[in-house]
């Protein structure tokens, strides 16, 4: 199999971090998008298999590793600050405005995946560069979603504090793990995993195991302060007239209803076969890039 034709690319944020990736590139003045992964994944997970299928129907593409994870800068290691990595999106479209290959400005996109989609419909209700939002499996409220998975807030939040202050008094991070490794017991899990549940601990594991084995299986503790307070429901009024595509996966379906209602539009939902983890992956991935990139014609025009 040929290479893939890309290039690494490095670019600043607001407050000076150094984010890396790789770009795609395919001729002047083409459609783009961004694509911007989920929680603690790498750029290698899936999605730069998403950014050739893109590549290959000439659409151009910016892949980076989110801040204090894989190739880019910035610290604490493995921290989620998802209010510092969305506004690191609007950066990620500056950047991909200046190449010389000049993308066409009236067609640029951004898809996040879970985590990752929350920051792009947030970064669509606030940045009008961006002329159309993907989000599949989308994330959308951090508060809802960590008591679903640690029900008990009771034994976190001392811990979360407690860490809080040592870390204001120069100590380093206290880590969690990103999820337990396959056949743990999820509840005895649920004491040191932010995603205690059999398919996360299958998808990071294998990723691992089988795509990165560099990558750590851990997070700052204070990346579940963060994340428990990060939700996209209460932006999706300004996100039009931006156009909205709105991919669920098959397993969470109709939960999502409400959130969709939100949007005023143009908007439009599709089914994904597979849970959360299953729809980056084989035969669901491809469904989303065709869907996607439908989609993106026909509101981009290209």
């Amino acid at each position: 199999m040929a290479p893939p034709n890309r290039r690494d690319i490095e670019f600043p944020t607001l407050d000076g971090t150094t984010l890396r990736g790789w770009f795609y590139p395919t001729g002047q003045n083409a459609p783009s998008i961004i694509l911007v992964h989920g929680l603690a994944c790498l750029k290698e997970w899936y999605f730069d298999t998403l950014a050739e299928y893109f590549q290959s129907r000439g659409v151009s593409v910016l892949l980076y590793d989110h801040r204090n994870f894989g190739a880019s800068d910035g610290t604490p290691r493995h921290e989620i600050n998802p209010n510092l990595q969305q506004s690191d999106v609007h950066d990620a479209v500056t950047y991909l405005l200046s190449l010389p290959e000049q993308v066409d400005p009236a067609k640029l996109a951004v898809l996040g995946y879970s985590y990752g989609s929350a920051h792009c419909v947030h970064t669509g209700t606030l940045d009008r560069r961006v002329k159309a939002v993907v989000s599949l499996a989308t994330f959308t409220n951090g508060e809802w979603i960590l008591n679903w998975t640690h029900p008990n807030r009771d034994a976190w939040d001392p811990r979360i504090f407690a860490d809080r202050i040592a870390r204001v008094s120069g100590s380093e991070p206290e880590y969690i793990r990103v999820a337990p490794e396959v056949g743990e017991d999820m509840q005895e899990a649920e004491k040191s995993s932010f995603m205690p549940t059999p398919d996360g601990a299958e998808f990071y594991s294998r990723m691992r195991r089988e795509v990165t084995p560099q990558w750590e299986n851990k997070l700052t503790l204070q990346s579940v302060f963060w994340v428990r307070g990060y939700q996209m429901e209460s932006a999706l009024p300004a996100l039009a007239p931006t156009p909205w595509l709105m991919l669920v996966d098959e397993q969470s379906g109709e939960t999502y209803r409400s959130v969709w209602d939100k949007s005023t539009g143009p908007k439009e939902w599709a089914v994904i076969p597979g849970a959360h983890f299953a729809v980056v992956q084989g035969d669901a991935l491809v469904k989303t890039f065709e869907l996607s990139l439908d989609f993106l014609k026909r509101h981009l025009g290209f």
